[in-house]
């Protein structure tokens, strides 16, 4: 999914459930974090990611 229809869809959740869009998206990297099994090293590259991207 490109990141702009992500973030739409980050968006629409936060307003359909009176939800901030930082708790959203908190929510979602914590479930990613601890219900997906992701290996070692596809787990470093999306932190990666995440920690450079601007």
């Amino acid at each position: 999914m490109p990141a702009d229809r992500a973030f739409d869809v980050l968006v629409w959740h936060s307003q359909d459930t009176n939800t901030k869009l930082r708790d959203i998206a908190e929510g979602f990297l914590t479930r990613v974090a601890t219900d997906l099994d992701v290996p070692t090293t596809e787990r470093t590259r999306f932190d990666h990611l995440l920690l450079h991207t601007t």
